[in-house]
């Protein structure tokens, strides 16, 4: 059984990297008329999307429910993000 101290951080720690991540999700997708993805890096994107897959695995494979839950969720917000990045850049400049 866990240590209450390490589910209390863990979580604690986990819900502040999940909330870190909406504002951008929103604000990219809330308004497609006026977001705008210029300042943010495909790369930078593409390099958090492959952490936080090796991370969500690696809490799954080990049972850490609170990583691997944390994990997936931030996986997916990143991967929305890199939509609206490609959305942005190679769908609504041919309009």
């Amino acid at each position: 059984m866990a240590d209450p101290v390490t589910t209390i951080l863990a979580t604690i720690g986990a819900s502040l990297s999940v909330s870190s991540n909406i504002p951008q999700v929103y604000r990219i997708w809330k308004d497609p008329k006026t977001r705008s993805t210029d300042d943010i890096s495909p790369l930078s994107t593409t390099i958090h999307i492959l952490a936080a897959s090796c991370w969500s695995v690696y809490g799954f494979y080990l049972k850490l429910w609170i990583l691997g839950v944390e994990s997936f969720i931030v996986l997916l917000c990143w991967i929305l993000i890199l939509f609206a990045i490609i959305k942005d850049t190679w769908f609504l400049q041919n309009e």
